[in-house]
């Protein structure tokens, strides 16, 4: 009796944390003094500690993996009060787990096979899923959000059939249904989607998903799971896996510490094999009999700049299998699925072209889509399982004899379902003792959602006098441990990283400090995910990520310079620059395309477009001559929004043509020697020379020109 109220009161102290939220501080504290405070934060052992303590205890249960389905496993062993230790042989989320579509995927499938195959088991499945999906939004509210996807219609017979679809997609859903489907006329849709090829569209459909932050998503379940007295350490490999002793309940495992390389056993009863693409590798050196069940396979994504896409929509063709999401201010497209192996994943160029040719077809005619225009470009490796469920993969639940479990499949949307399942088959068939008898996770809060809420960027603003862009980005990045990064850095790290994203130093002292970040690859690709949102900016921010690292972690200039070069090497190889991203600053594509438009209205386009700097500049000088004698018959020009920043594709701005005399002019030096066009077909200004206004050649260029209408459609 006494051991099952011991079980209950800890089950009841882990619930008592979700009274804990936004509007109950609002109504303690009143909303005037309403302001989230860090001095309940809980501390985190470093990660030298805790590498320490995983070979003075012996554990119940040992995942090896820290990707989303590892850190689910450890977050669920460690709740249901089993000694719980999390091994990563790279980074947390070094994986698939990082490179996903950023959406809670994988209903869409399920959805289309449940209503044509009228499978009960796979309605059920897709039931479970979105019930899942709504259980992300409750305990990880900063790091998701709900994100409206639009399906255009070009063929009337279709509308129906996908209406209907999307109908029993809500009613399906019910109570967990984020928001209902509607359609979309056909003048919305490209007010949204001003680039969408227009000839036949009819309209679209709306449903809602929701979009994840993954990478972060996923090292909030390890430091939640280090929250509640779990042992985990990213860097620590497998070595071997010994075999277990007759007279001994405990397994030996022998790994290896990647940044010390030290050697050390762990002692675990039960090991959980969680290890994605590498499963069958671990399968292998626990049983030498056994035989791979999964098949390699490569999905790639790319972004490109904001103007491609919406804002505010997400927009996919099931027909493609394609989507264009909004994405840190950007537009990130996927995905390609070939089936192909490589160590690491890296992108190709072949599949890369075939991504821009389905973008292309969605888009207008008169619309260019080049590789030159890709941002980043990323491959994860998905292995897929060989055993399917009437043609829709499933996870794989499977233990051996020596009582490892392995977990093969799995996304965003099944995580905590396999997490589950794997603990209950680890109290069945390997007679654990749990001190609760069910699950917890579903309305348990995770790293950095204990507290939040929406005011949160505001209180930001007040209390520490941050850029709006910069305190949403924190707000949504850390939630409420925002407060512990800003409280406890020294005031120059809150300067920008870079002058056009909104990170700042602070958050690679904050990496460093408390997100077991080891090196500079870990900060720029799951921390601040910028090598995902534009590998060149990346590049650009590597000396200030090296020089803050370098005093944080004490590496030597040896150390350091090997860091810089792993950080490059990354981007070049992982992420594709230099072989499909640009290294150099090329493509003003956006002026061209919109000089093309300007000049065939004013009869000035030559015979093949406009292909070199020299017609780029005449062109431009013809328009900005002619739109000059306009503004002086007191013709005025319409604001139009542009962004003519290579790293930012994101700034709003009205177009500069004026009189001659006015200060907004192009600027010309003083000096004899005059300003020159570069490569790009700017005007640079000679080094030491004061800008004087002369006459005028800036013009603005905008995408709703590129589709030939303006942002009303």
């Amino acid at each position: 009796m006494l051991e099952r109220l011991c079980k209950d009161l800890k089950t009841i102290s882990w619930r008592q944390q979700q009274l804990r939220s936004g509007i109950s501080l609002i109504m303690r504290n009143g909303y005037s003094n309403w302001k989230i405070s860090d001095e309940g934060t809980q501390r985190l052992p470093k990660r030298e500690d805790q590498v320490s303590r995983m070979q003075q205890e012996t554990f119940d249960v040992l995942v090896i993996g820290g990707g989303a389905v590892g850190c689910g496993c450890a977050l669920e062993a460690t709740t249901r009060g089993f000694k719980t230790a999390l091994i990563e042989a790279g980074d947390f989320g070094n994986g698939a787990s990082s490179k996903s579509s950023k959406l809670i995927e994988g209903t869409n499938s399920f959805m289309h096979s449940a209503i044509q195959n009228a499978d009960i088991e796979q309605m059920f499945m897709l039931q479970q899923m979105l019930s899942e999906r709504a259980k992300i939004l409750s305990v990880a509210p900063h790091l998701s959000r709900v994100q409206p996807m639009l399906m255009p219609i070009y063929n009337p017979l279709r509308l129906p059939v996908y209406w209907l679809g999307l109908k029993v997609y809500d009613a399906m859903a019910g109570m967990a249904n984020v928001r209902g489907s509607h359609f979309m006329s056909k003048e919305a849709t490209l007010s949204e989607f001003p680039l969408l090829r227009r000839d036949g569209l009819v309209g679209s459909l709306v449903y809602y998903d929701v979009q994840v932050d993954d990478a972060r998503m996923c090292l909030a379940l390890a430091m939640t799971a280090a929250k509640h007295d779990a042992t985990v350490a990213n860097y620590v490999c497998v070595t071997d896996l010994l075999p277990r002793d007759c007279d001994k309940e405990c397994r030996k495992i022998r790994v290896k510490d990647m940044i010390t390389n030290d050697s050390l056993f762990i002692y675990s009863r039960v090991i959980i094999n969680a290890t994605g693409s590498d499963i069958d590798v671990l399968r292998h050196l626990d049983d030498y009999s056994v035989h791979p069940i999964t098949v390699p396979r490569m999905e790639t994504h790319i972004t490109l700049p904001r103007y491609y896409g919406s804002s505010s929509y997400g927009l996919l063709l099931p027909q493609e299998a394609l989507t264009l999401m909004p994405f840190e201010r950007n537009t990130l497209v996927g995905s390609i699925i070939v089936n192909r192996s490589d160590e690491p994943a890296k992108p190709n160029a072949h599949e890369v072209q075939n991504l821009l040719q389905k973008t292309r077809g969605i888009l207008a005619t008169c619309v260019q889509l080049h590789q030159n225009h890709v941002l980043s470009a990323w491959t994860a490796a998905k292995p897929a399982i060989k055993k399917y469920s009437k043609g829709v993969p499933i996870y794989l639940p499977e233990i051996s004899s020596n009582q490892m479990i392995t977990l093969a499949g799995g996304n965003w949307y099944t995580y905590r379902i396999m997490a589950m399942n794997a603990i209950e088959m680890a109290i069945k068939f390997c007679q654990l003792e749990p001190h609760s008898d069910t699950s917890v996770t579903h309305d348990l809060l995770l790293d950095g959602a204990d507290g939040y809420c929406c005011m949160l960027p505001l209180n930001l603003v007040q209390s520490y006098d941050l850029p709006m862009d910069v305190a949403n980005h924190l707000a949504d990045s850390y939630g409420t441990n925002t407060c512990e990064m800003l409280s406890q850095c020294n005031p120059c790290h809150r300067r920008r990283l870079h002058p056009n994203f909104p990170y700042i130093m602070a958050e690679v002292v904050y990496a460093c400090q408390r997100e077991y970040a080891c090196h500079m690859v870990d900060v720029i690709a799951r921390r601040l995910r910028i090598a995902f949102v534009n590998a060149k900016a990346a590049a650009a921010m590597l000396p200030h990520i090296q020089s803050v690292m370098a005093t944080q972690l004490g590496w030597s200039p040896t150390e350091t310079e090997r860091e810089l070069n792993a950080a490059q090497r990354f981007l070049e190889e992982q992420m594709g620059l230099g072989c499909i991203v640009q290294k150099e600053e090329s493509g003003n594509h956006r002026r061209r395309i919109t000089l093309n438009n300007k000049a065939s209205q004013l009869g000035l386009t030559p015979p093949d477009g406009i292909s070199d700097v020299t017609n780029l500049i005449e062109i431009t000088r013809r328009i900005s001559s002619q739109a000059d004698g306009r503004s002086q018959t007191g013709v005025s020009s319409k604001p139009i929004a542009a962004s003519l920043s290579s790293g930012s594709e994101n700034t709003l701005m009205r177009p500069q043509i004026s009189s001659p005399g006015s200060q907004t002019a192009m600027m010309s030096t003083t000096g004899s020697e005059p300003c020159r066009p570069n490569q790009d077909g700017m005007v640079t200004t000679p080094e030491g020379k004061q800008l004087t206004p002369q006459q005028t050649q800036i013009i603005s260029f905008s995408p709703y020109v590129i589709a030939g209408t303006d942002p009303k459609g």
